[in-house]
């Protein structure tokens, strides 16, 4: 039997470009350092072919059950 590849409790995840995460972090007034964390071999990220390494930033896409539109979400890779 193969692994899954999708579930409905794991968000689409993609790596964040550089522009992206500054403009996210000014919108909110943090710093990256305040951003949660996410571990480099977390299996959403495995499970999104997301090849991420300590200190990039991935966002983390999901559908809100209150407005129906994706939201995005920022996490700090980390060992």
């Amino acid at each position: 039997m193969s692994a899954p590849t999708v579930h409905v409790l794991v968000p689409k995840i993609v790596l964040a470009s550089e522009d992206e995460v500054k403009e996210a972090l000014e919108a909110h007034g943090a710093a990256k350092e305040n951003l949660p964390l996410i571990k480099a071999d977390d299996a959403g990220l495995k499970l999104n072919g997301v090849q991420a390494a300590p200190g990039d930033v991935v966002k983390c896409l999901r559908s809100s059950q209150v407005t129906g539109k994706e939201e995005a979400f920022y996490r700090r890779v980390v060992e």
